[in-house]
């Protein structure tokens, strides 16, 4: 039946479970009032299952509704909310090779200022780390973020399958491996992503970054997909649509490192910026909004199957070698007198700077509507 557990003095547990056992509680209600307090706190080697609309909920300062310290939990039904500042849904680390395993379906909210809906902390440099997180995420205090993972272990991997909504970061996953780490991250089709800050990161010292969108990612004050210090390289492989409007942020943004990027669905509102480095771009279905630069390096820029590029106002190639190719397209195209983005124009088209080899394929119609520099 229903079991109701409140506390209210600081420091406090609801639910405390620790050694090796394992304990399983449905319909529970833990309520917290005090500062620095914890809903449920799983500690080393326990194994805690909340299951059946379980409810955790806690509203002094610094109090986190679910701790696991080197143990596991699952939270298979119900919702975690914190209102106090600098407090977190759920914090999960694990200081043992053995890494941050999660899986939850819980529904987490946030209202306090800096807080974090989900907090996951690897510190094992010889360990994987994985979560998959298929409950709605909200944080909308004051610079509270929806998803944190940190690693210091061999991998981060992480599956997003509900809606995060967040006032700084949407999702952010880092990983600290001095040999090797990489990172895969997964949305998922028809939720969600909306942040002010950067909706999704990724920030990497070695090793290749994975991330592969389907949701529907919007920042309104930062980057969509972010990924400027993933410094092992990137592949983005997207089919949802992604905006980001503000000046001076992109829909995609690159660093120094290799990026691979590949949209095949949705629409890209804003520009694309891939930075240094021999980037890749391929668009084959979607539309572009925005315009796409491709930085320094030796880069490809490839335009083919359905891709709508008319609202596209200007193709970079930037420093260095770079192609585009124009392939099964049909695109009206030109250079501006002033070779940059001053002379945008869409109604001559798209403005197209600074490749030095422009390939028509398979059937592609280029117009040119001025002259082609």
């Amino acid at each position: 039946g229903d079991t109701t557990i409140s506390t209210s003095t600081d420091n406090s547990i609801g639910v405390n479970t620790t050694g090796s056992g394992t304990s399983t509680f449905n319909q529970l209600t833990v309520n917290t009032s005090g500062a620095s307090a914890i809903g449920v706190n799983v500690g080393a080697g326990a194994t805690s299952t909340l299951g059946s609309g379980s409810t955790v909920t806690t509203t002094g300062a610094g109090a986190h509704g679910v701790q696991v310290v080197d143990g596991t939990i699952n939270y298979t039904s119900g919702d975690v909310k914190t209102s106090g500042d600098n407090a977190y849904g759920i914090f999960v680390t694990n200081t043992t090779p053995s890494g941050v395993a999660l899986t939850t379906a819980a529904n987490v909210t946030t209202t306090g200022a800096n807080s974090r809906g989900v907090v996951l902390v690897g510190t094992d440099a010889t360990a994987p780390n994985s979560a998959t997180l298929t409950g709605n995420i909200s944080a909308t205090g004051t610079t509270a973020s929806g998803i944190v993972m940190q690693a210091a272990g061999t991998s981060a991997d992480l599956t997003v399958g509900g809606n995060v909504t967040a006032t700084d970061r949407g999702v952010y996953v880092s990983t600290t491996n001095a040999t090797s780490s990489n990172i895969t991250l997964t949305t998922t089709a028809g939720k969600t992503i909306s942040a002010t800050a950067n909706a999704i990161e990724a920030s990497s010292t070695t090793g290749a970054t994975s991330i592969t969108n389907a949701a529907t990612v919007t920042s309104s004050a930062g980057n969509g997909i972010d990924v400027v210090n993933a410094l092992g390289g990137s592949t983005i492989n997207n089919s949802g649509d992604i905006a980001a409007t503000t000046a001076g942020k992109f829909v995609i943004a690159g660093g120094n490192a290799v990026e691979t990027v590949t949209t095949t669905a949705g629409t890209l509102t804003g520009n694309t910026d891939l930075g240094a480095g021999n980037d890749s771009f391929t668009a084959s279905g979607g539309a572009l909004v925005g315009s796409t630069f491709m930085g320094s390096g030796d880069d490809i820029t490839t335009l083919k199957g359905t891709v709508d590029v008319t609202k596209a106002p200007q193709f970079d190639g930037g420093t260095g070698t770079d192609v585009l190719n124009i392939d099964g397209l049909s695109m009206n195209g030109f250079t501006a007198a002033s070779n940059d983005a001053t002379g945008n124009n869409l109604s001559l088209g798209s403005n197209i700077t600074a490749f030095e080899t422009i390939n028509l394929q398979n059937g592609a119609n280029f117009t040119l509507t001025d002259n082609l520099d």
